[in-house]
């Protein structure tokens, strides 16, 4: 990633690696939420900042349910509350 900031086209090839994509990866249990930079705005009706990054859960009941935002702080956070999202709803099947 350069400076977590879009490329153009050209320099878009090191984003074949996802490692160097990679913000956060977390295993909770059976479940794993992973949070990437996209490369590319995936942000594809009306206006807004552009969609950068993603958080996407892998496994359990809220299997691939993901969410984007515009910007690496923002993804941090992303990543952040839906790790605790996944670890409550974890706990709650729990008891």
């Amino acid at each position: 990633m350069t400076s977590f900031l879009p490329v153009p086209k050209s320099g878009a090839a090191q984003f074949s690696d996802k490692d160097a994509r990679r913000v956060a990866y977390t295993e909770i249990g059976d479940i794993n939420v992973s949070t990437v930079f996209l490369g590319m705005n995936h942000r594809t009706m009306g206006p807004g900042e552009p969609l950068l990054f993603e958080t996407m859960i892998f496994g359990g009941d809220m299997d691939g349910e993901l969410e984007r935002c515009s910007t690496y702080a923002q993804a941090e956070e992303m990543h952040q509350r839906i790790c605790d999202m996944v670890t409550a709803t974890v706990r709650k099947k729990l008891h």
